[in-house]
């Protein structure tokens, strides 16, 4: 569920936490991925293993916790960071066994984690279709989001002063002024 990973990260930085720190969103996000394919590729681990468990889940938000009271940083990343990882786990559709690791048992060691083999079986093959109507969803809702910040004059924050709207615009005129004066030569 990459794109739809993302598609969270978008939907959080354009109505909850605008002004929160869009990389360290998109890590939270994906934090279980980070912690567990690479795992997987290089230990052989399950692909979806320890990290996204409710214990591990539970140890990053200590850490983090601890690290934001010693730093003074802003709560309102940690609460957003908190917020996508549960996300995350959420929109897995995780099984119990691997959410309740290691209370409800041990984690069978899965097949190798293929990228390519991967997304062929999510968005080729279908084979899981809730997560993909759960991803269809969070990209609608992204798109609606989008389009009525646009429409509404209450265009997205682009840099400090440029709106996407005046950027668009600018594009869009970059565009027409390289056009015309091809069809001049």
């Amino acid at each position: 569920m990459i794109i739809g990973h993302l598609a969270v990260v978008g939907i959080a930085k354009l109505t909850f936490f605008e002004r929160e720190n869009l990389a360290v969103l998109a890590v939270a996000s994906f934090g279980p991925d980070i912690l567990d394919k690479p795992a997987n590729i290089l230990l052989g681990m399950p692909g979806r293993g320890m990290s996204h468990s409710l214990v591990v889940f539970a140890i990053v938000c200590i850490l983090a916790c601890i690290y934001w009271l010693r730093m003074t940083k802003n709560p309102r990343l940690l609460c957003a960071a908190i917020i996508l990882w549960v996300s995350h786990l959420a929109g897995d559709f995780l099984q119990w066994r691997v959410l309740l690791w290691p209370f409800w048992g041990s984690l069978e060691p899965g097949p190798k984690f293929h990228f390519a083999e991967k997304l062929t079986s999510y968005y080729v093959e279908f084979r899981y279709p809730y997560q993909l109507w759960f991803e269809i969803i969070c990209i609608t809702v992204l798109l609606c989001i989008v389009f009525s910040k646009f429409f509404t004059g209450n265009a997205l924050s682009y840099g400090s002063s440029q709106s996407l709207k005046s950027l668009l615009l600018k594009l869009a005129g970059k565009f027409s002024r390289e056009s015309a004066q091809e069809k001049t030569f």
